[in-house]
């Protein structure tokens, strides 16, 4: 009965609970039970204070026939201006994996409240947040030889970026952009502007959300 009530304050309260794992100073914490199996050796966070959100498998992002891993990591305790990572681990014919990148600028920074009302207590910070256009809707997509990211430009214009893994330039490279449009917010009857080549070329490291959305 007491364990009982234990756990119930816990629910209650909201408490963090995390599935740590430490070997030879490789910091492992993930937020769900299930990650642990799915960990290689080679996955190591920076110290204790990171942990794994998500791990994505199953998909060859350097197109060399081989599975990757992705994972998606941050601090255990978020706080306004905090950064969401990716780390891509490729795999080899041994079955083990390497990290190749981390990217630390496929999502918008991390506030408690994008609301317009909600204030940091940070003038630097609070200039950065009310520059993003939906930030809770862009997304960072991993498929065969290619990261595609969605992201508004405007309240009821998406755009769709398409980086191709480049075996020359050991990177992912923007190839395609994609652009629709719905009439008003409420809708959900996409229209497809255009798909086309990009009219600049660059590197996913290059990438930054507000400039590209034009700040």
């Amino acid at each position: 009965m007491m364990f009982r009530a234990l756990l119930i304050i816990l629910l209650l309260f909201g408490f963090t609970v995390l599935y740590s794992q430490k070997v030879s100073n490789c910091y492992r914490n993930v937020r769900s039970k299930w990650m642990k199996s799915r960990l290689d050796s080679s996955i190591c966070l920076p110290s204790n204070n990171y942990v794994i959100s998500d791990i994505l498998e199953e998909v060859d992002l350097n197109d060399d026939g081989l599975k990757d891993k992705i994972i998606s990591w941050t601090k255990v305790k978020m706080h306004d201006g905090d950064t969401i990572f990716y780390s891509i681990y490729t795999g080899n014919s041994a079955g083990t994996y390497s990290l190749m990148r981390t990217f630390s600028n496929l999502k918008p920074l991390y506030f408690k409240s994008y609301s317009d009302d909600y204030l940091t207590g940070s003038k630097q910070l609070d200039s950065i947040k009310i520059r993003y256009i939906k930030p809770e809707f862009v997304e960072a997509e991993f498929i065969r030889n290619s990261i595609l990211i969605n992201l508004y430009i405007e309240a009821t214009v998406l755009k769709k970026l398409y980086f191709v893994y480049s075996k020359n330039d050991n990177t992912w490279i923007l190839s395609r952009e994609a652009m629709l449009t719905v009439e008003s917010q409420n809708e959900t009857n996409w229209k497809k502007e255009y798909d086309r080549a990009p009219e600049i070329y660059f590197r996913l490291e290059e990438f930054n959300i507000l400039k590209y959305t034009g700040w």
